[in-house]
């Protein structure tokens, strides 16, 4: 029984460590992309477009449009 508990704890920390994990590198790629497109850009177009939203109102906006639940 206490082994059972014991490799059920084990996995439940490796599935919460994966999903920071995959939230971190999801936002790592997302500001990557937003780092290249902006270095791609001529200085006049840097003046004249918004820069692009921050990862939080990203995800927020991507979740609001798909209908997923806000936690």
């Amino acid at each position: 029984m206490t082994r059972n508990l014991h490799r059920l704890i084990a996995l439940a920390v490796c599935m919460l460590m994966t999903a920071c994990t995959t939230e971190h590198a999801a936002q790592n790629v997302y500001e990557g992309i937003q780092n290249r497109d902006q270095g791609l850009k001529t200085p006049a177009e840097k003046a004249t477009t918004p820069p692009p939203p921050s990862y939080p109102d990203y995800e927020a906006e991507r979740k609001r449009l798909h209908g997923d639940v806000q936690d």
